[in-house]
């Protein structure tokens, strides 16, 4: 900001000084008023005075209006600038309570979409859960099937040598040929019924 106040001249000075003098002699004072001599300050007081007003008085008045309208122009700025600074002020205020209100929305915001997450993983681990077992039941049960078969050829292979065994035994004590036909069939029934 520039200072744009008119500066005081010598001429104020003098007036200054002027003015002084009479009253610095009224002041020492000591032998009363007498108006032979007090008449002659007086005198000399207005006849010096008197002009100096004339002169001196307009620029004098522009000084002091020019001072005033410098003081009146920084206050008004000095109140506009605290305007501006409360203004300024209560805009920060109002913005830190919205950004605290959006740091609890974000917050909120990110917490359900951890919850989304989390219950979206555990739905696809419950879904991968399900597949990973069902593909078990399924690997088990051709495991199984797989035994059985396995199980039941050992068990026909077995018999059938216990049935050899036997009928060669049998075979031995004659035994009809109709027989050994009709216990072959039934045990190719078996087999087929497997």
């Amino acid at each position: 900001m520039m200072n744009t106040r008119p500066r005081i001249g010598g001429a104020a000075l003098v007036a200054l000084f002027t003015l002084l003098v009479p009253a610095v002699a009224l002041a020492a004072g000591g032998h009363g008023f007498d108006l032979k001599v007090h008449g002659l300050y007086i005198l000399a007081f207005l006849v010096t005075f008197i002009p100096i007003i004339i002169f001196v008085g307009p620029k004098l008045q522009a000084y002091l209006k020019g001072n005033y309208d410098a003081i009146k122009a920084d206050i008004d700025e000095a109140t506009g600038q605290f305007k501006e600074a409360e203004a300024g002020l209560k805009t920060a205020k109002e913005r830190l309570e919205n950004l605290n209100a959006e740091i609890e929305q974000m917050m909120g915001e990110f917490k359900a979409l951890g919850e989304k997450e989390r219950d979206a993983l555990a739905h696809d681990g419950a879904v991968m859960s399900e597949k990973i077992r069902g593909e078990a039941d399924f690997h088990i049960s051709q495991a199984v099937k797989m035994a059985q078969l396995e199980l039941r050829e050992a068990v026909i292979e077995q018999s059938m040598v216990a049935v050899e065994k036997k009928l060669a035994a049998q075979a031995q004590k004659s035994i009809p040929k109709y027989m050994v036909d009709g216990f072959v069939q039934e045990i190719e029934k078996d087999e087929v019924k497997a």
